[in-house]
This record gives C-alpha cells, structure tokens and sequence, in this order.
C-alpha cells in the first residue's frame, strides 16, 4: 500500500507533494472564491485514467452541486491540503 495513502491523519507531508493518487477514494473539499466569498463543495475523489489527458483526479459532488470537477495530474501544481477542520479527508483551494 502506498505510504501516503494512510496519512489522513494530516500529519505533515514534508517536502513532498502529496500525489493526486492518494486522494482516490477519498473526501475532498474545493475551496473557490465567487464574487469575493468562499465558498467550499464537497465532494469523493476518484483517480483514473483519461484518454485525452492522461492520470487525473474526478471530484464528484451531489447531484445538487450540478457539477464534477477533474484535475488533470501532469497539469496540477497546487497544493493538498488536511480538511479535517471541515469535515473531510483534504482540502483544494483554487
């Protein structure tokens, strides 16, 4: 099993960058500024593989949320974050 896959725990990554894979299964919350507020959707990762974009991460949120997310891997530079103060396994600010 890959060592970062238990770290929902949020102790520290170091200096590595948490790969999207880890979040595979996992609850995630998006964090995205609208007209100047946050806003946070939750939402289940599932890591797969796209035939037009290679490895990326799907975010599926409610049927109410009336969206999905995809982060494309070899693109991504952002950061993962613990979202435990909110209620989830991490946490994307975009």
């Amino acid at each position: 099993m890959d060592e970062f896959v238990t770290l929902v725990d949020c102790v520290e990554f170091g200096d590595k960058k948490l790969p999207l894979a880890a979040l595979d299964h996992r609850t995630i919350a998006i964090q995205v500024a609208v007209a100047g507020e946050k806003r946070v959707l939750l939402g289940q990762g599932r890591f797969e593989s796209d035939f037009n974009y290679g490895n990326v991460l799907k975010i599926e949120f409610p049927l109410s949320a009336g969206c999905e997310m995809m982060i494309v891997e070899d693109r991504w530079d952002g950061e993962v974050l613990c979202g435990k103060s909110l209620g989830c396994d991490y946490l994307i600010r975009l």
